[in-house]
């Protein structure tokens, strides 16, 4: 639908239209883009506070051994 619509915009030499319709296309694509960067940092975030929450319970186990070996 939107090669139709530029194709005749061209033949029709309606270069105001071209230029519309290749602005529109090129901000969708910036936007598509944008949205799954911000995804992909979200997911990066999510992913670092789940692997310092497993950090955090292995030191806690770690000086948990530690003080029954010194206990013992």
């Amino acid at each position: 639908m939107l090669l139709r619509s530029i194709t005749r915009h061209v033949t029709a030499q309606n270069w105001f239209a071209v230029g519309i319709d290749f602005v529109i296309v090129v901000i969708g694509v910036y936007i598509g883009i944008q949205v799954s960067n911000w995804n992909e940092a979200r997911l990066e975030c999510e992913r670092g506070e789940y692997f310092s929450a497993l950090l955090v319970e292995d030191i806690r186990q770690e000086f948990a051994i530690y003080d029954a070996e010194l206990d013992y």
